[in-house]
Parts: structure tokens; sequence; C-alpha cells
């Protein structure tokens, strides 16, 4: 319901916990119980590391095909050794997987034997602890294709096996339309096929078809990958929903004077430089042509267009011309490359209160993080391991800059000396304890293979408590169960942004550029509604849409009070200011908060309850 497009913050983000799991439990933070520890500090540096690293979604690639032919042949599986090996002595996470389903160029249905086999590569990517690069098509000798209606049909009954291991799907180009599935050479796609560069609007709106059938049927994690930059120009809206989930693939990087069509007009490079910044480049070069396939031309336009990955074994000619040192340093900044540069660590604290942690990261590679993921200050003493996930984006690590962080983290529960480390999981639950999917930051001697983490090479110490911790003067109401719930677009989420449809795709809740660290993240129309038991003497937060709307949308607030309504805000834009709000509760045994839509619909109508506290009666 909005574009997932992000404006870049400020390199000093000053951020506070988020959520406090220990013991595989998840916890409330802390509110007001004791006061930030004023423990003495360390100030660390980290030593930079030139070694190739094996961190997910960026990188290298290689190449593997599989055909569906008539007769049944031309299927050949994955090899998860093979896979492993790349992984392992290569450093290649990312798999290039084209299957192409030439038996069903004529036939509208795909064969369930043909989905489990689809199923089981992916399966098969898992298990070695890889993703692909996935893309479908109908011929690779031919402009021979399926009909529109018929490529929908089978994007639609592909997608179920797509979204059942959208985990391990790094990125799925457009493909279906044209030889090698390129939206080139197309019999179905373009008016006169011998001219395959003059589209009518019919057929655009055919193309148009297909890609709205992918991003309506794919898991919103996927990101769509496009062949041209006028695919996404035309046919998804800069401001649409699925704007910031299209990339481009460009397939002749460096060939000709427009790398084959990709930039056709004068303003593309601009474009695609600016695009880059927020959604994922990636493809292969196609042949040799000096100057701009060698390594200095090539080395800039990576940079430039902000290349995550590229494919390894086409053009071997091209790759060949950049020498070891050429290949070599695209393989280190393909995609991200985030190192720790210095940290400012507490030695101590005690029990009860918090303590405040300064890391600073710099990306040495050609493109920021495209997919979100946790960060958490991992805490682990001899007995016991505290994981605090704390609201950095990585998304937003420019790459060439540095960036400092300060969160608060409430000290472990147990005495004891505690060794910190700063985790980088992969998103998913299912591949979230797999160290293969961790960030392994750019430094020596900081990685921990075993558990898929970074040492800040540092411990403090935790005392006992000594004196009696101040008593709660309020409580979180996101620490509440609510009673009954209601949310526009997705489910709402606690202590992020509503982000898409999925749970737990937000991000750290935002209101005008600042960041809060607790708070629920609804879209219009939603409703809340909490029981108070009579405990509590007034409700606190701060109201309004969020950033991640990118100044759209427009809201209102309500509370009501024992179902009385009881406060209504003005109308709320996306650049209206943050409004703190204090709503009276003595005596109420249920307060229900309402976000309804401006009177112009609910597109874009993310809103942030932010920091919402319930002040105890005294």
């Amino acid at each position: 319901m909005l574009s997932r497009a992000f404006a870049r913050v400020p390199l000093l983000l000053t951020m506070s916990l988020a959520v406090l799991l220990g013991a595989g439990a998840l916890m409330s933070a802390p509110i007001a119980t004791a006061a930030t520890a004023t423990a003495a500090t360390v100030a660390h540096t980290y030593a930079a590391s030139s070694a190739a690293l094996a961190n997910p979604d960026r990188g290298f690639y290689h190449y593997s095909e599989t055909h569906f032919r008539a007769d049944g042949s031309g299927y050949t599986p994955l090899d998860a050794a093979q896979l492993t090996s790349w992984r392992t002595s290569e450093k290649v996470t990312l798999v290039y997987r084209i299957f192409y389903l030439e038996k069903f160029a004529d036939q509208d249905t795909i064969d369930d034997a043909i989905l489990r086999l689809v199923a089981a590569d992916l399966a098969t990517a898992r298990a070695a602890g890889v993703k692909l690069v996935v893309r479908f098509a109908y011929s690779d000798s031919s402009s021979a294709d399926a009909s529109a209606a018929r490529v929908v049909g089978h994007i639609r009954q592909l997608a179920p096996v797509l979204n059942a291991s959208a985990d391990v799907v790094s990125v799925l180009q457009a493909g279906f339309v044209g030889q090698w599935g390129e939206w080139y050479y197309s019999d179905n796609f373009a008016s006169d096929p011998a001219q395959p560069w003059l589209l009518s609007d019919a057929d655009w709106a055919a193309r148009g078809a297909v890609l709205n059938a992918l991003l309506s049927s794919t898991d919103a994690r996927i990101p769509v990958l496009v062949r041209y930059p006028a695919i996404k120009q035309r046919l998804v809206a800069a401001t649409s929903a699925q704007a910031a989930r299209v990339g481009i693939h460009d397939d002749c990087f460096g060939a000709g004077t427009d790398d084959y069509g990709t930039f056709a007009t004068a303003t593309d490079r601009q474009w695609l430089a600016d695009q880059s910044r927020t959604v994922p480049v990636g493809g292969e070069s196609c042949e040799v042509n000096e100057p701009r396939t060698q390594w200095p031309s090539a080395s800039a336009d990576l940079a430039a267009y902000h290349w995550s990955f590229l494919n390894a074994d086409y053009h071997a000619d091209v790759l060949s011309s950049w020498g070891d040192a050429g290949r070599a340093e695209a393989g280190r900044r393909l995609g991200y490359r985030l190192r720790l540069t210095s940290s400012t660590l507490p030695t101590g604290g005690v029990v009860g209160g918090n303590l405040s942690l300064q890391l600073s990261l710099t990306n040495d590679g050609y493109a920021a993080p495209f997919r979100d993921r946790p960060v958490q200050v991992v805490l682990r003493s001899a007995t016991t391991t505290y994981k605090v996930t704390v609201p950095i984006d990585l998304r937003t690590l420019t790459p060439g800059a540095t960036s400092t962080f300060t969160v608060q983290v409430p000290v472990p529960a147990t005495p004891g000396d505690y060794a910190t480390f700063l985790a980088l999981p992969d998103p998913a639950a299912t591949l979230a304890s797999m160290p293969a999917y961790a960030i392994q930051l750019a430094n020596t001697g900081t990685w921990q293979a075993t558990e898929g983490w970074n040492s800040l090479q540092h411990t403090f110490t935790v005392a006992a408590a000594t004196t009696a911790t101040p008593a709660a003067v309020a409580v979180a109401l996101g620490s509440l169960t609510a009673t009954s719930v209601t949310n526009g677009w997705g489910p709402r989420e606690l202590n992020r942004s509503n982000g898409e449809a999925v749970a737990g795709d937000g991000r750290p809740l935002t209101i005008r550029g600042r960041q809060y660290a607790r708070g629920i993240g609804v879209h219009a129309a939603s409703a809340q509604t909490f029981a108070l038991g009579a405990k509590y003497a007034a409700l606190r937060t701060t109201i309004g849409v969020d950033d991640e709307t990118g100044g759209l949308g427009s809201v209102v607030f309500k509370v009501y009070v024992d179902g009385k309504l009881t406060y209504t805000s003005p109308q709320l834009t996306g650049t209206s200011a943050p409004l703190p709000i204090l709503v009276k509760l003595t005596g109420a045994k249920s307060v229900r908060l309402v976000v309804t839509d401006g009177g112009n619909g609910i597109a874009y109508d993310h809103a942030d309850w932010a920091e919402p506290l319930l002040d105890l009666v005294p």
C-alpha cells in the first residue's frame, strides 16, 4: 500500500533499545526502572580485512540452467555439494537458476511433477547455504514464447512454490517474455517479431500484465528485476506500492554505447544511478567492448549503478580483461561490504540499569544491502546469552560512508563477565539461526563462524544491584496484549512501522526524521483495544504518519476511553510534525486506539503510535 523507497538518514543516529531476548524469551525493555549506567568506557578500533567474504545477496554468481522439454528431457537438478563448494571455497553465495519451460509454451497447466522439481531446487539451495537468482523462460534458441494470458496463468501456478521458499530467492528476474526471457525477441509480445524494438500500446499492455502478475502473486520480500529501465519507467508508477521492489538486471554490461538497450535515452544513466541506491541491480557482461569493458571504466560503472551481483561465468573474455586484481576487487565490492571502524563500549554495569554502546560502521561496497535484516547486540557470559535487537536499518549504510549509531542496551539480569558481539542474521525465521546466511563484517579477528556473529573484542562486567530499584512510574502500552485488533493493510507491528503485508516487514518507527524505539505501527483503517483494569492515570504518546510513506498519506487519530470518544487529532499527513498527546485514563477499564483515513482513501496511510506509555496511578 505504499512505496518502500526510503530516505537516507543522517550519519549520526541516536537509537534506543527495541526488544530484549533472553534465554529464548521475548521481553519488553524496562521503562523508568533504573537510570542509565554511568560506567567507564573503552574505545576500540578494528582492523580492516581484504579477504573475500561469503556474504548473502551479493557478489559474483555462478550460472545454472535446466529445461522441461516436451519429450521429458532436459532437467538437471542442482547439486548441493557443488553449491556448498562454491560457497566455501569461492565465497560465492548466489547461484543463477533459469528454468526453461519449453513444454508449456502451448499448454496452460504446468505439471505438478515439474512444480515439485522447482521446489526441490529451492530446497537444495537452502541446504547448501546459498540463495538463487531465479528466471523462467520458454526458449533459449528462438523468440518462441507463450501468450500473455498463458504466461499469467503459469505465474499463478509457480508463485506458491516460490513463495514457500521466498527465504532463498534472492531476486526474481521478470523473465517469461521472449528468447532467454529477456523481453526482446518475442513472438507474442511484439506486434512485429522482426522488429522487436517497435512496441505498440497493446504490446506494452501484455507486458504489463506479466509484470503485474509477478508482483501481485509473489511474496513481497522477493525483489523483481526487469531487463530495461524503460520497463519500470513505463509499467511501474514511481509512487506505487511496488516501485521500491522493482530493480534492474543489465545483461550486456559495458556492451556498445548503451549496454545494448539498457540506456535507451539520455536520462537513463542518471535514472539508474538514482534508482540503484535503494533497489538491487545485477546482471552480466556479454561481449568485449574496449575501453568500456576494461577495468577502469567497468569499475566506475559498477560503483555508479550500485551493482550487487554479476555473472562469474559470462562473458569470460570481459572478466579476464580485468586481471586478477580487478576480479578480486569486484568480488570484494559487489553489493555491500560492511566493516566496523570503531566502538565505544562500557566496562561494566549494574543489574537493572542500561548501557550505552556506540558503533561506527563503514560500507566499502558498491551498494547498500537491499534486504532489511535484524541487527542484534549479543551479550554472552559463561552461563547466559542475551540478544538485544536494536533499530538500525542496514539499508541506510551508504556506499563509501561511515555511519555511527548509539544504542541503549539493558544490563543482563545475571551478574558476570559478558563478551560482546554484533549479529546480522537473515530476516527469515527459517534462516535466522544459520551462520551461512548471516553477514560477516570485513574485519580481521572478529568473525565467529560457529555462531555467525561478529566479535566486538570487548568484555564488560555486570554487578548485582546494591540498592533497591525505583518503582516503575509507567509501562509501555505495547507490553499489554490487545483484546481486539483490526488493521487496514497487513498486520500491525510492534516497535516497527506497518511495512507491507507480511508480519515483521516494517522499519524503525520514524516521524519526520525522528526515530522511536517503541511503539505500534498501523495502517488505516485500524483499531486496537486494551484492557486497563483502572490501573492507569494517563496515556502519553506521539502520533504521526511514518516516514516510509515518502511524505504521502493522511490520517486522523482517535482515542476512545471506556467506549467514549475522548480525543480526535487534526488531519495529519506525511509532512506533518510529530504530535505529542496526553489522554486521561483515571479509573478507565479500557482504551481503544483508532486511525481513520483522511477522507481520500487509505493509500499510504501508515500511522505510528510512537513511545506509547501508560502512567501508573500514584
